[in-house]
């Protein structure tokens, strides 16, 4: 039980540090932390599912590297979209989802809902 603790504990630490580090360097260099955190941090996230794959390919098992490679991009794009696009339809006001990208109201274009519905259409075309 304390190993695990410090591990988690190491974690949190290492963690906490290249996020400090990621800061610092986008203050030094005018960088948007939007910008950083598309790119360094996630090629610092890939890393593992290279290394994974690379140990995969050298027993012998390359299918196996290049599915896994696939499914885990797969699942993280269904589930991150799929729930960060359904948590915001489900607080709609009133409940009532509107399918259209035109405000009937006002009858003026919705940008709203215009994400959503990309979001869906284009993870069901795919």
């Amino acid at each position: 039980m304390i190993a695990f603790i410090q591990s988690v504990s190491w974690i949190a630490f290492v963690s906490n540090m290249i996020i400090d580090l990621l800061t610092n360097l986008g203050f030094i260099l005018s960088l948007k932390p939007k910008f950083l955190a598309l790119t360094l941090l996630c090629w610092g996230n890939c890393l593992a599912d290279l290394s994974a794959s690379l140990a995969m390919t050298k027993k012998g098992f390359g299918e196996m590297a290049i599915t896994g490679s696939v499914a885990s991009a797969i699942f993280c794009i269904l589930v991150g979209l799929g729930l960060s696009t359904l948590i915001p339809l489900l607080k709609l006001k009133n409940g009532k989802v509107n399918w259209s990208a035109f405000d009937e109201d006002v009858k003026t274009f919705d940008l709203n809902s215009v994400l959503p519905i990309t979001l869906i259409v284009s993870l069901l075309l795919s």
